[in-house]
């Protein structure tokens, strides 16, 4: 009984050592000349971070809050295993044919959600 007991506790024990992931880094950068805003999400620093510095070459305005719902026309978001990225388009940003196009391009990659989520 003794020896249970001894292998229970290690057992328990054992799992109180590992180290849980960071927590997600969650970001955005809205550009708003072109009415079209990305959301960032990861558990790698690094990749938000070099969103950080493609926000500011495109004259983007860098949040950590996620790009407003409000007057979306669309979105495609995209998951990986190391990151999620959500692009949205803006009532307004382009006209239906290049959202067509835009959601033809998605589906390539990730899922076309037609308005507000």
């Amino acid at each position: 009984m003794r020896s249970c007991l001894l292998i229970l506790v290690v057992v328990l024990g054992s799992g109180a050592c590992k180290k849980s992931p960071p927590p997600p880094t969650r970001a955005s950068c809205e550009v708003p000349s072109t009415k079209t805003c990305e959301d960032y999400e990861s558990r790698a620093k690094l990749f938000t971070e070099s969103r950080r510095g493609e926000c500011k070459q495109v004259q983007g305005v860098w949040r950590d809050t996620p790009c407003p719902t409000a007057e979306l026309a669309a979105s495609c978001t995209e998951v990986t295993k190391k990151w999620t990225r959500i692009r949205r388009y803006y009532k307004g940003a382009i006209t239906e044919e290049p959202l067509a196009r835009l959601a033809v391009q998605c589906g390539a990659y990730g899922t076309w959600t037609a308005g507000t989520p």
